[in-house]
């Protein structure tokens, strides 16, 4: 089990950002709480695609804590898998 961060910076209010996901909720939950992201600002909670948008500056922050770089294409790997497991019987 692990949390990903991706290397994309995507810019949005200002800011460029990166995503940060994992292979469980409660792994998901336990790192944003470590980079001091609140709850209420997670993306697509529920799903496989539920993750929070990490501006940029914190990516290394993520990384020290233990987060597993990926590319872009890794990361839409890695929530396609999600899908599948989510939606077998």
């Amino acid at each position: 089990m692990a949390v990903y961060v991706d290397g994309l910076h995507y810019p949005g209010h200002g800011r460029r950002w990166c995503h940060l996901v994992a292979d469980s909720v409660a792994e998901l939950d336990a790192m944003a709480a470590r980079l001091g992201l609140r709850p209420e600002w997670k993306e697509d909670a529920g799903t496989p695609r539920e993750h929070f948008d990490l501006p940029a500056s914190h990516r290394t922050l993520a990384l020290a804590h233990g987060a597993v770089p990926v590319t872009r294409r890794e990361l839409a790997r890695l929530l396609r898998q999600k899908r599948e497991l989510a939606c077998r019987p």
